[in-house]
């Protein structure tokens, strides 16, 4: 009877922390670390050296994965295709299939589908038989600073296909901050399911004066925030 109870809590013990990894497995989103944001047109001193902090630790998930902008050349979001725009301010812009205009902030050309300045810069570690890709902004009026969701709240399937494949544990690096990094950041915590974490010295900014404000709102949203060093998986 002693060793028929042993196998069976032997079983339950297996089965029980192969449960716990379905459902806590982790995955690393990598965003945006393009050239043109390294030495681009929205490069910034210093953001190349999240680069050797996010090659460190990308082994230590079960899934990597790295987003793109990939914009069209005519994309609403670039101040030269906007007359009377002023870049890096808000301007009115057309809403797709609608009379009415939303504000979008005017950034300088960047990240242009099938451009140098929009490939993934070559000193990071990419795996092109296991990571994923995603592409973002890909439509000529509608903007995306998060994957999983456009800037009329349309979803993109992103998060649906973590939640697919069990990726619930998620940790988040990459440009900007205050951009793409906290859009990705609000939709994964907005959606539920997820355990957010953002690796604070694996992420870069293009407006530094930005940095603390951005930090305070993700904190308030409970996001987790640590270094690289306090990876515990």
């Amino acid at each position: 009877i002693e060793l028929i109870t042993l196998i069976k809590l032997t079983y339950l013990l297996v089965h029980f922390s192969l449960f716990i990894y379905l459902i806590m497995k982790s995955a690393l989103l990598v965003i945006d670390v393009q050239n043109d944001f390294i030495t681009g047109s929205l490069g910034s001193e210093g953001n190349i050296d999240i680069i050797n902090v996010i090659n460190s630790i990308r082994n230590k998930f079960d899934k990597v994965v790295f987003t793109k902008d990939w914009h069209p050349s005519d994309h609403i979001s670039f101040h030269e295709n906007n007359p009377n725009s002023v870049l890096f301010e808000e301007f009115l812009v057309p809403i797709p299939n609608s009379n009415e205009k939303r504000s979008q902030t005017m950034w300088p050309t960047h990240c242009v589908q099938f451009t140098d300045g929009a490939k993934l810069h070559q000193e990071l570690e990419y795996n092109e038989s296991d990571d994923w890709i995603w592409n973002k902004g890909t439509e000529t009026l509608v903007e995306s600073y998060s994957p999983c969701e456009d800037c009329f709240g349309n979803k993109s399937g992103f998060m649906q296909k973590l939640k697919d494949n069990s990726y619930t544990n998620i940790y988040v690096c990459g440009i900007a901050l205050e951009i793409c990094v906290r859009g990705t950041c609000v939709s994964l915590s907005k959606e539920g399911g997820f355990n957010v974490t953002l690796i604070r010295d694996a992420v870069a900014s293009v407006n530094k004066e930005k940095e603390k404000s951005t930090l305070e709102e993700l904190e308030n949203l409970n996001i987790n925030i640590i270094n690289s060093d306090e990876i515990n998986l």
